[in-house]
């Protein structure tokens, strides 16, 4: 088995959450998660300290404002 996360865009929805359709050959879940909700999506084997987790988290800060940090 594997696992992975995939961010696809980073929205604001004004209406209810569009309804998605996924093909179980390829996909067995999706979420919308908030950045304080990442915590949701997190597993045993890949944690809020795993490099994917880390680059939503900084995309997150980006679109809130934050700058660059080199």
């Amino acid at each position: 088995g594997s696992h992975s996360i995939e961010v696809i865009c980073y929205a604001s929805f004004s209406d209810d959450q569009p309804e998605v359709t996924l093909n179980p050959e390829d996909h067995s879940a999706y979420g919308w998660f908030a950045q304080d909700e990442l915590d949701k999506a997190a597993t045993d084997k890949k944690g809020l300290d795993d490099i994917e987790f880390q680059a939503i988290n900084r995309g997150f800060d980006l679109l809130g404002g934050k700058s660059l940090r080199f």
